[in-house]
């Protein structure tokens, strides 16, 4: 037997939360009765404001679905007041403050009592949310009556003069406008869960399960850690900027966790960060994820695995394979320029240890050159290819010429306003003069570019 999908309701309200699951019985309905967020209800709809709490409480829970409701009357002699203050205008138990609607309404004949019950109803899941709205038209009653329900249930009255406090459950649930807004959300919870593919914080979880093989106290090993969940943000950060859909935000962010999976073997195996014909770390993370299927760790569904696939492949490659579909390219931009955001940072905070172990050499790396063909692709705007790199400052030009190969103005700009590009080449000392001058041309080139 299938298990039944979880929706998580916020609510102390019994009554309203047996209403939920007596409606949404093919849902595993969870109250959430000790939720510590209170969120303040002061937007100007019901809708608004059920999105609202669905939204604020999904994210609080991690991204799990969660359901929320506003609901309230409006009554038309008045204005339709209370609307959307129906639960603050009075402080006070239900029966005292519908005594005081019943006041408001003294020698108010029933054709003037008119009223409408409003139910808006939001399911979320992390930013993704669905809302519906539905009302039940009736009248204020002249006095209280019935023992069922909640709420303006003893007040309200239906065309056949009982108050909604007079009906049983069952025919409360059949007109209610809560059992209306629910019923046209499970038209569109279906699609709505179907979409809802990816769960970042399960990924997060099963990452670090894959890190357990790895030692934790290697320097290079840390480092990596430190740039997958930096590169993460990066990711994060550009899709948003480039007003994504939350789904694809998501992707974004798996492609960021699972971009430099393959470092890590590479790291054990030959403690270096080195690709070559040998070892390439793209080209494995793809392997242990796609031949060795351990992706339906990180993500159930295949949906996105060619995008998440092709991205992997190509974010260490010197330039985007040909002929990918627009989305599969703009994820593979995407994760090459969070990669080489992070990058910078990298270069900006680690030691020279760490960032190159086997080519650092603290004796010479004052002293050495630039290879003449990477200062000269550097000033044609060029990226550096690997098997040009020949001394250490090569690699170090190499890095600054990542600004070559970024794709988005939100890139260019945000190193820009990080200053790498001086922070970079002031962390050398140049002792030879050719070198100096021709650092000081590629600061001038990379900030020309960069404006």
């Amino acid at each position: 037997m299938l298990e039944k999908e979880p929706i998580y309701v916020a609510s102390k309200n019994n009554d309203k939360i047996k209403e939920i699951q007596e409606i949404l019985t093919e849902y595993q309905i969870i109250p959430i009765k000790d939720l510590k967020i209170d969120v303040v209800e002061d937007e100007n709809t019901f809708e608004k404001n059920a999105i609202k709490k669905a939204i604020t409480i999904s994210k609080s829970l991690s991204g799990k679905l969660c359901i929320a409701d506003d609901s309230g009357i409006e009554i038309e002699y008045l204005d339709g007041f209370p609307g959307v203050n129906t639960k603050r205008w009075y402080k006070g138990t239900d029966r005292q403050r519908n005594l005081e609607i019943l006041k408001k309404l003294e020698g108010i004949p029933k054709g003037k009592r008119k009223v409408n019950f409003i139910t808006a109803i939001a399911i979320a899941k992390n930013n993704e949310c669905i809302v519906e709205k539905a009302k039940l038209q009736g009248y204020i009653s002249l006095d209280i009556r019935g023992n069922n329900g909640f709420g303006f249930d003893e007040i309200f009255e239906l065309e056949n003069g009982k108050t909604l406090a007079e009906l049983t459950a069952s025919e409360k649930n059949n007109i209610s406008s809560r059992k209306k807004a629910i019923g046209r959300i499970k038209l569109e919870l279906g699609r709505f869960m179907e979409k809802t593919y990816i769960d970042f914080v399960k990924a997060e979880v099963e990452f670090k399960q894959y890190l357990k093989e790895y030692d934790k106290n290697d320097g290079n090993i840390i480092l990596k850690i430190k740039h997958t969940y930096e590169v993460v943000k990066q990711s994060e950060y550009i899709a948003e900027k480039l007003d994504l859909d939350e789904e694809n935000v998501e992707l974004a962010k798996i492609i960021g966790l699972l971009h430099d999976i393959g470092r890590f073997e590479q790291v054990k195996q030959t403690s270096d960060f080195t690709d070559n014909s040998k070892f390439d770390h793209a080209d494995y993370g793809v392997k242990i994820l796609f031949e060795d299927n351990l992706i339906r760790k990180f993500i159930k569904d295949s949906k996105y695995d060619e995008i998440i696939k092709k991205a992997i492949y190509n974010h260490n490659k010197y330039e985007i394979e040909k002929d990918l579909d627009e989305l599969t390219n703009l994820h593979c931009k995407i994760i090459r320029d969070a990669d080489k955001l992070d990058n910078f940072r990298v270069k900006q905070t680690e030691n020279f240890r760490n960032i190159f172990p086997s080519k650092y050499n603290p004796e010479t790396i004052n002293y050495e050159t630039i290879s003449t063909k990477v200062y000269n692709d550097f000033m044609e705007h060029k990226s550096i290819k690997l098997e040009d790199r020949k001394t250490q400052i090569d690699y170090w030009v190499c890095v600054l010429a990542f600004i070559f190969d970024l794709n988005f103005d939100v890139s260019l700009k945000y190193i820009k306003e990080k200053n790498y590009i001086d922070i970079l080449i002031d962390r050398i000392e140049y002792k030879n003069e050719d070198t100096k001058l021709k650092m000081e041309e590629i600061r001038k080139c990379a900030k020309e570019y960069l404006n």
